[in-house]
């Protein structure tokens, strides 16, 4: 079985599955940051709105999640972003308020919220700017870049997408700001490079990577220059100065071809923007323009030609400031009742809490001798959760109100009342996993009307690191064993919303009659049987010569994948399989079988149907009907030689196959024999 953070996808297969509820919408980080709602996602990491709960004003919230936040090297980039953005204050800059790291390991960067669209948007909505708006927003962006490159800083990933515009109610203004420092590096030497993204490495978008990014060569701000001149060219005509098939062909034009004038592609580009993008499109760096400050001088100028009057021309920081404020209509700032956080109001606070921690450590010093005993009692009273009674208690729809279950114990719950019109009930459990044993056995029980998910989170991480689905209502969903590492986990119980082969997903359903039961207990390692995740060689279950394992395809899409253990290196070996050994197939359904060699499945697959089939006297080349025996192979050391894939697929010979493979429940076994 598969129990990886997402199932592999193959060629073959249609996998347009729902996305999971966010497990830390609800959760509150660091003691002051409650979690509202996603943003969205990109570069290295995911956006929140969240609310800073000790003044009551939003932010933004960027942060780690999954495999990057276990990865040291990417934490120390991630911190080095947040102590670069922290120091810029430009009012055409996103502010960058705070940054840390919580104790369940997820890293966060905290900054303004604002209101707007990112300029990659503006375009495809609207379509090609004219050269006098263009000339307007990059000037500010350049205003920024000035101040970042001032102190060292070089974005080196700046790009449409990376560039917010904000209007005026009134639509007069346009305010750009500039976000997304995460690949910006201070002008250091190569150790220290290394040491931030490794030595040499690749990092931008390849529509605006300059030829010495792309070279892997050390950056400085003409990079950013070159990237800005891509940008101006993607809002004069509506596309990026090269496009190609793939990212290796953009690069190459970027080395080698020379940008047509953006005048040949839009009518009423002027010459002037033609000679700026083409200077900062240079593919020497020498040849561009040698600062930002120069490049927004030659915007002035496109902007005077066109009769544009001097106190329009550019809005000074000052003005920009201004229009920041509550007195300026909260122009750049989220426009959301004014509930948007300004670094004014965070630096006071702060100040505050400074003056508050000095007050509060006198205090607490005169009052525990007194108060200890009393205030003990009042707070275990207070503080204690309710008794655990084996049943779901309401609310429990996200993380910050997940209900524990006791280890060895099991809860029983409803689906209930939608959260949405698009939404079901979701109910979400916390357990823990304890050092003393990493394998556990997870079975939710079915509900007569309602196909059922089980997803399974680490406490503190967005992303699920596994997906249990029934795939047909009235069917249990039982994993035997699951290798978790100690810890805390949050399960969450929602219905199966995937369309799967079906063109529109199932209506939400409310279901208060019916219950179904979630357990959880921590098992012994069942030798002979599969353990939980091995759907990949990696994590595959080893067999070892003359042994048998048994396992099920126990949830929708399941994989498994079995190898020969270091015993068989060098003997010659074939796989038997034996499928539905404890109970038949649904009908329609047949276990498929791959053999891989070095990591690489082979094209050809066979199917395997039960014993006493009946046979069709045609289209049987790549059926075995009984056990399958491989041909014989040699596994080598060290190498992934002979492993063999197994997965549910639908019966060409039947005329009763379901739309999609539900989860199975009958056993197969997998041998790995000696060949004579």
């Amino acid at each position: 079985m598969s129990a990886a953070a997402s199932t592999p996808r193959h060629d073959d297969d249609d996998d347009p599955r729902p996305a999971g509820p966010d497990p830390l919408v609800g959760m509150t980080l660091a003691d002051r940051y409650r979690i509202v709602a996603q943003l969205g996602a990109g570069g290295m990491g995911i956006v929140y709105k969240v609310e800073h709960t000790r003044i009551g004003k939003l932010m933004a919230m960027k942060l780690l999640s999954g495999e990057l936040s276990r990865d040291e090297s990417v934490v120390r980039r991630f911190k080095r972003e947040a102590e670069l953005a922290s120091r810029l204050s430009h009012p055409n800059t996103v502010q960058v308020f705070d940054f840390g790291h919580t104790d369940n390991g997820l890293t966060y960067l905290v900054m303004e919220l604002v209101a707007g669209e990112d300029l990659g948007r503006v375009v495809r909505h609207e379509g090609p700017m004219s050269p006098l708006r263009m000339a307007r927003i990059v000037a500010q962006v350049c205003s920024s870049l000035a101040e970042a490159h001032g102190m060292g800083i070089v974005h080196r990933d700046l790009k449409p997408e990376n560039v917010m515009l904000v209007r005026s109610p009134d639509g007069r203004h346009e305010v750009a700001k500039v976000c997304d420092f995460g690949l910006a590096k201070l002008r250091q030497g190569p150790e220290q490079q290394s040491d931030v993204t490794g030595h040499g490495a690749v990092v931008g978008t390849p529509y605006y990577m300059s030829p010495e990014q792309i070279r892997g060569e050390d950056v400085d701000l003409r990079t950013d220059v070159y990237a800005l001149g891509g940008v101006i060219y993607k809002l004069v005509t509506g596309h990026p100065p090269f496009h190609a098939p793939s990212p290796m062909a953009v690069f190459a034009k970027h080395l080698t071809e020379q940008p047509t004038p953006p005048s040949r592609r839009v009518a009423g580009v002027p010459p002037s923007v033609d000679e700026i993008v083409l200077r900062a499109l240079a593919k020497r760096r020498e040849d561009r323009f040698p600062d930002v400050e120069s490049m927004r001088d030659e915007l002035v100028r496109v902007l005077r030609d066109g009769n544009v009057s001097s106190s329009e021309i550019l809005v000074d920081s000052g003005e920009v400031r201004r229009m920041a404020s509550d007195e300026g209509g909260g122009l750049a700032r989220t426009q959301v009742a004014h509930r948007a956080a300004t670094r004014d109001e965070v630096e006071a606070f702060e100040r505050g809490l400074r003056r508050q921690r000095v007050v509060a450590q006198v205090a607490i010093a005169l009052a525990v001798v007194g108060a200890a005993a009393g205030g003990a009692r009042a707070w275990t009273a207070y503080s204690a959760p309710a008794p655990f009674d084996g049943n779901e208690h309401e609310p429990n729809d996200d993380a910050a109100t997940a209900q524990p279950i006791p280890p060895g114990s099991s809860v029983k719950g409803t689906i209930g009342k939608r959260i949405s019109p698009s939404a079901s009930d979701r109910d979400f459990f916390a357990f823990d996993v304890p050092a003393t044993s990493q394998q556990v056995a997870l079975k939710t029980t079915a509900l007569p009307n309602c196909p059922t998910c089980t997803l399974l989170y680490r406490a503190g991480m967005v992303d699920s690191i596994a997906r249990f689905c029934s795939g047909a209502q009235g069917r249990d969903l039982e994993v035997p064993q699951l290798k978790l590492e100690p810890g805390r986990y949050l399960v969450a119980v929602l219905q199966d919303a995937d369309a799967y082969a079906d063109d529109a997903p199932p209506p939400v359903l409310e279901n208060v009659s019916d219950t179904y039961e979630l357990s959880f207990a921590p098992v012994e390692r069942a030798r002979g049987h599969e353990l939980e995740p091995n759907d990949q060689p990696a994590t595959a279950g080893r067999v070892a010569p003359s042994s048998e394992v048994r396992g099920e395809l126990a949830f929708v899409r399941d994989v498994d994948v079995f190898c020969p253990d270091e015993r068989a290196t060098g003997k010659a070996a074939r796989w038997v399989v034996r499928d539905a050994i404890d109970r038949a197939r649904d009908a329609g359904v047949v276990l498929e079988i791959t053999l891989e060699r070095g990591g690489m499945r082979e094209p050809a697959r066979t199917l395997v149907h039960r014993a006493g089939v009946q046979v069709p006297s045609k289209d049987t080349e790549g059926h075995v009907v009984g056990a399958l025996t491989t041909a014989s192979f040699t596994p080598s050391a060290g190498a992934q030689t002979g492993c063999i894939r197994l997965r549910l697929a639908l019966d060409p010979w039947s005329a009763a196959a379901p739309r999609h493979p539900p989860a199975g429940v009958a056993q197969y076994s997998v041998t790995l024999e000696l060949a004579p």
